[in-house]
């Protein structure tokens, strides 16, 4: 028997939310592995991603997914009381959307982009 699709309380198909929610922590995870956090940061990190996006639409949200996960992961190191820079945050932000725009393209042009956005 097969299953039909349900709308979710987010307004899109269940197939689609969970490919959303997939990207979104997996980009969690390689966050925190590019800061060097460990995974009660990871955890608690999702949590605030659950209650940031149950207040905030997660088919009609406006907001960069990516720069809410990386947010939350901040603010999840600093919760755990093992903070890092913000500086550091930043640029492990750069370097993970540089990747995914070019990937391959190594650490020059993740220079550049850094300088075009701190002008």
């Amino acid at each position: 028997m097969v299953r039909p699709a349900v709308d979710s309380p987010a307004g899109i198909r269940e197939a689609e939310e969970r490919k959303i929610w997939t990207d979104v922590y997996a980009y969690v995870i390689s966050f925190c592995k590019k800061v060097s956090r460990d995974q009660l940061t990871v955890a608690s990190a999702m949590v605030f991603l659950h209650r940031f996006f149950a207040r905030e639409s997660l088919a009609e949200s406006r907001t960069n997914r990516d720069l809410v996960a990386a947010v939350s992961v901040f603010i999840a190191a600093k919760v755990r009381y093992c903070p890092f820079s913000l500086r550091r945050a930043v640029h492990a932000y750069f370097e993970l959307e540089q990747a995914q725009k070019q990937p391959g393209t190594g650490r020059a042009a993740f220079n550049q982009a850094r300088e075009d956005a701190y002008r």
